[in-house]
């Protein structure tokens, strides 16, 4: 991050001090999300407590993929086996300055959910001195992207709660995340 004053400010809690409801983008049909989605309408808490409605600010759709395939070309390519991946997809989209949050959630048939977040975005600048990266003669705290223009590093944390309980308390939770193992006993040319 930047700690130069004229950036350092610009620490900003997108969703708290926002809102991602109420910044919820009105969904598109073949823009957004797939032309035979289904698009719902989402309500949020306004000042005074009533509901404010956002049109199509919801969309759900299947999403297709191989799960596996594989073809036996030894023998002439008669055995092939293909399996399809169909997903549920439920997707909506948060302007919040100038970022555009693409949030997802993905249920797959085995039961585990895939939660997301791509991120589009106007870049974040600021002005400097230089018009090549040659010249440069201090950490920027970004990359040149144009004479005399920064786009500033900074990050984006993104938290989650779920409530477990679907259909009473006796459910489990897995999380799986993959680990690299180094190869450290030169057993194999593969480092990892």
């Amino acid at each position: 991050m930047d700690p130069n004053q004229e950036i350092y400010y610009k620490t900003f809690f997108d969703c708290g001090e926002f809102g991602f409801g109420r910044s919820a983008a009105l969904l598109e049909p073949s823009n957004d999300c797939p032309a035979n989605a289904v698009f719902l309408d989402a309500y949020y808490a306004g000042q005074d407590g009533s509901p404010v409605k956002i049109s199509n600010a919801l969309c759900i759709f299947e999403q297709h993929a191989v799960a596996t395939h594989h073809t036996e070309t030894a023998l002439n390519d008669e055995i092939r086996e293909v399996r399809a991946d169909v997903s549920l997809v439920v997707r909506m989209i948060a302007t919040v300055g100038n970022y555009d949050y693409i949030l997802y959630w993905q249920f797959k048939p085995s039961g585990s959910i895939n939660v997301g977040v791509a991120l589009n975005e106007i870049l974040s600048s600021k002005a400097v001195i230089y018009t090549h990266v040659d010249q440069l003669k201090e950490l920027v705290y970004g990359s040149l992207v144009a004479e005399n223009t920064v786009a500033t590093h900074h990050d984006h944390f993104l938290n989650y709660y779920l409530d477990l309980d679907v259909d009473g308390e006796a459910n489990s939770f897995v999380k799986t995340n993959l680990v690299t193992k180094r190869v450290t006993n030169n057993i194999s040319p593969r480092k990892s």
